[in-house]
């Protein structure tokens, strides 16, 4: 069997193809993505070595091997790429515009938490709607049921004038129940 005569020119470029190209692919230690000791290692300003490489630290991200500082007002409605580049309430949609996570609700331009029938923290009704519907803040920031309802067990159930033993104990002649360490009053 006969070898094929290749002329050396040819082997020549290839090996100075494969080499151009390896060495441009490398990165060299101290640099983002590169090998590093210590976060005192890696030259870009505000990278951190982890695990042995250096990398954009937290809220920070990678654009042309510098760290970018994300931004930290919101960023609802604002077009994104991947989920890191939303606010920790928010999530990357599949139409690349940032959009509140569904344990949060949009509220003027912020993703607030939703918060339970009778529980506190509410700013806004929206809060209260997002994790039981026609749920709304009262006065005091506490979800309140709708008309009818009363909170319990983080949802809102009938008002059964009937049924006054649903939780765990029963106040006779009151409209008060303890329910798992919960006092619900009813009007």
């Amino acid at each position: 069997m006969r070898t094929p005569n290749i002329p050396s020119t040819v082997i020549l470029l290839l090996l100075w193809l494969c080499s151009t190209f390896t060495q441009s692919n490398r990165v060299t230690p101290g640099e983002l993505g590169g090998a590093c000791n210590s976060t005192a290692s890696c030259r870009t300003r505000a990278a951190e070595c982890v695990e042995g490489i250096c990398l954009c630290g937290t809220r920070m991200r990678h654009v042309e091997q510098r760290c970018v500082k994300i931004a930290e007002e919101s960023s609802l409605g604002e077009k994104c790429q991947t989920n890191i580049d939303c606010r920790p309430s928010e999530f990357c949609s599949s139409f690349f515009v940032c959009m509140c996570l569904g344990t949060h609700a949009d509220v003027d331009t912020q993703c607030l938490p939703a918060v339970y029938p009778g529980q506190g923290g509410c700013s806004d009704h929206r809060q209260c709607s997002k994790a039981f519907p026609g749920a709304s803040c009262d006065l005091f920031g506490r979800c309140a049921c709708p008309e009818g309802l009363f909170p319990l067990r983080h949802t809102c159930q009938p008002d059964d004038e009937d049924d006054r033993s649903v939780g765990d104990h029963t106040c006779p002649g009151t409209h008060a129940t303890l329910d798992r360490g919960q006092t619900i009053y009813k009007p």
